[in-house]
C-alpha cells in the first residue's frame, strides 16, 4: 500500500495517487508494496527500494548509508505483535530529491500517532528531513511511554 502526502498550507494531506501524481508528494509512506507499486515508484520517480531482506540486515553499515538512490536509514520501531507482546519492526527510510520514503512490513503505532498529529500541526522548514526527524522523535516519545508503563507495572 502506498500512502502519499503533499504539504498544504505547511500541513501533511493525504494525496489520492490514482488523481493526483505522485511526484507531488513530499512523504511516500510504502506498508507492504506490491510489486506493481514498487514499479509505479520506479517509473514515476525513478525510485528503488530496499528488498525486505535487505530491510531485515542488523549489520552497522547497512543501517546508514548515501548512493545514487538517497540517503538511507533502516531503524527498528516498536510494537506489539498479535499476542499483545513486545516486538519490533524494521523501517527503512530514505531521502531523495526532497522526498521522504518510508517503508515497512505493518502498521506501526508511531506512525499511526504522527498521522494523526500531523493533521493539525503545522510544519516549520517544510522539508523531508523535518519530517524524518519529526517520525524519529515520535518513535523515542512512543519508547518513553512504553517504558512508563513497564515501571508502572514492576512497581504494582
Amino acid at each position: 500500500m502506498i500512502n502519499a502526502f503533499a504539504l498544504e498550507d505547511a500541513r501533511l494531506v493525504r494525496i489520492d495517487e490514482s488523481t493526483e501524481p505522485l511526484n507531488t508528494a513530499i512523504w511516500l509512506d510504502l506498508i507492504e508494496p506490491t510489486v506493481e507499486e514498487r514499479e509505479t515508484l520506479q517509473e514515476s520517480l525513478g525510485q528503488s527500494l530496499a528488498s525486505f531482506l535487505e530491510l531485515e540486515d542488523i549489520e552497522a553499515s547497512a543501517r546508514f548509508f548515501e548512493d545514487e538512490d538517497g540517503l538511507h536509514l533502516h531503524s527498528f520501531f516498536y510494537c506489539e505483535d498479535e499476542n499483545d507482546y513486545a516486538d519490533l519492526a524494521s523501517v527503512a527510510f530514505t531521502v531523495r530529491d526532497g522526498r521522504l520514503f518510508t517503508l515497512r512490513d505493518r502498521e506501526l503505532p508511531a506512525f499511526r500517532l504522527y498521522r494523526m498529529r500531523s493533521r493539525n500541526q503545522r510544519l516549520i522548514e517544510c522539508n523531508s528531513y523535518e519530517l524524518l526527524l519529526d517520525l524519529f522523535e515520535t518513535k523515542i516519545e512512543q519508547l518513553a511511554d512504553v517504558i512508563e508503563n513497564v515501571y508502572a507495572d514492576l512497581e504494582n
